[in-house]
């Protein structure tokens, strides 16, 4: 059973290191496929499917985390005004323009 958990959860850490390893870096997914695969050549069937299934876990919870920051920011970008309040420096007179008018 443990072995059939490593072959369900290894296979998109492995393309995943393997991308990156072509593009000459070392990331987390290397360092994963790296563990579990020592696992499994130690025998140790069982601690290579914790650290796959824990990895697994993770990476939803990082895509989930991620995909909740970009709705968020998202959210912030329109909470744009849409219009601008200038004072006349000299008649100190309120002037409701669009916002779009108003340089950065």
């Amino acid at each position: 059973a443990a072995l059939l958990s490593v072959a369900a959860g290894l296979p998109p850490v492995a393309d995943k290191a393997r991308r990156t390893a072509m593009r000459g870096q070392l990331d987390v997914n290397c360092l994963m496929f790296l563990a579990a695969a020592g696992a499994v050549a130690l025998g140790e069937y069982t601690e290579a499917a914790a650290v796959t299934f824990l990895f697994a876990i993770s990476e939803a919870l990082e895509g989930r985390a991620t995909a909740r920051a970009r709705d968020a920011l998202s959210a912030i970008v329109q909470l744009k005004p849409v219009t601008a309040n200038i004072v006349n420096p000299v008649t100190r007179d309120l002037v409701v323009v669009p916002a779009s008018a108003v340089a950065e």
